[in-house]
């Protein structure tokens, strides 16, 4: 439970550095609040299609996402 309002303490955090423009230390927060979860995430580009009838490929943000451990909770529940 602790955890849980670490990362969301650091959450609130992140976006009010956003909000004044500090980008760098709204981005550290972020990846403290992941980290808190074991949460990796990326953020690339890649080309592809949006929708069928696209004829060229456009840029597109890629968003890879990786948790690295399950142990941070007291549930039995399995996530799919």
């Amino acid at each position: 439970e602790d955890a849980i309002f670490e990362s969301m303490a650091r959450l609130e955090a992140s976006l009010m550095e956003h909000q004044y423009g500090h980008v760098d230390s709204a981005n550290l927060l972020q990846r403290g609040a992941a980290s808190v979860f074991g949460l990796r995430y990326d953020i690339s580009g890649a080309m592809g299609f949006r929708t069928i009838h696209q004829v060229d490929a456009k840029t597109q943000l890629v968003l890879n996402a990786e948790l690295e451990t399950n142990d941070w909770g007291d549930s039995d529940d399995e996530i799919d």
